[in-house]
């Protein structure tokens, strides 16, 4: 898998995510759909001349396990469309089937802003999935609806669960916020999730208006960065640290 940062006279900073990438030719192979369009990527000031401008912030969130950025330009946050953060994703394996050696890389492209928009979670997209009679499907095929915990997509949680008040009992007399899993699914594909991307990436959905957009908060003495999509409350958390 190969992260190829570009901005290809779009005026958005783009995470190409590829399978496989050759460093000497600069050419790819199965390239993540979606993850090479301005809308879906992280805002950027462009001269004609093609000099890079930010009269802003880029966020970086990393680890081992995913990339994610999140821009913020003259006050506007994320992409261009849906306002949200965007980069590669490292899932879980769930099913057993689901090995090194099945051809299927555990890795995701995914918009946050996009996938709160939609009622179903559309959409991320992976390199190449494996469908249920284990034929590879590559490009816009190779589409996942994301799910937020047990409570349906992102769109829903956001309808149901919305508030300060949003908060369950903690170990002790206080309260927390509650975390919900990031679970990705294609139901013509597959009849089981393909994984999630939170226990991993540590990055997850939160009720909305809960805490107050672009903060820290800390949960099991972890530090998070709550951060807002759709220029609402709606909100995602990542690690920080």
């Amino acid at each position: 898998m190969a992260i190829i940062a570009d901005i290809g006279g779009s005026g958005a900073l783009q995470t190409n995510v590829w399978e496989s990438w050759d460093a000497v030719g600069h050419s790819g192979t199965n390239k993540a759909y979606g993850s090479d369009v301005s809308n879906s990527s992280q805002r950027m000031s462009q001269t004609s001349a093609g000099k890079l401008l930010v009269s802003g912030t880029v966020y970086l969130f990393v680890s081992a396990r995913y990339l994610m950025l999140c821009s913020n330009v003259n006050g506007n946050w994320g992409s261009p469309t849906n306002n949200g953060p965007s980069g590669c994703f490292e899932r879980t394996r769930f099913c057993p089937w689901d090995t090194p050696a099945a051809g299927c890389p555990p890795f995701v492209f995914m918009n946050l802003g996009d996938i709160t928009a939609s009622t179903y979670g559309a959409s991320a997209y992976a390199t190449t999935l494996i469908d249920k009679n284990r034929t590879p499907c590559t490009g816009s095929a190779a589409s996942l609806n994301v799910l937020a915990g047990t409570l349906g997509t992102p769109y829903w949680i956001f309808q149901w669960l919305n508030g300060a008040d949003q908060k369950t009992p903690d170990a002790g007399s206080g309260f927390t916020v509650p975390f919900f899993p990031l679970t990705l699914v294609n139901n013509t594909l597959m009849p089981a999730p393909y994984g999630e991307i939170s226990s991993l990436c540590d990055v997850w959905a939160i009720p909305q208006g809960v805490v107050t957009p672009q903060a820290a908060i800390q949960k099991n003495g972890i530090n998070y960065w709550s951060i807002s999509v759709m220029n609402s409350n709606k909100m995602f958390v990542a690690r920080m640290e």
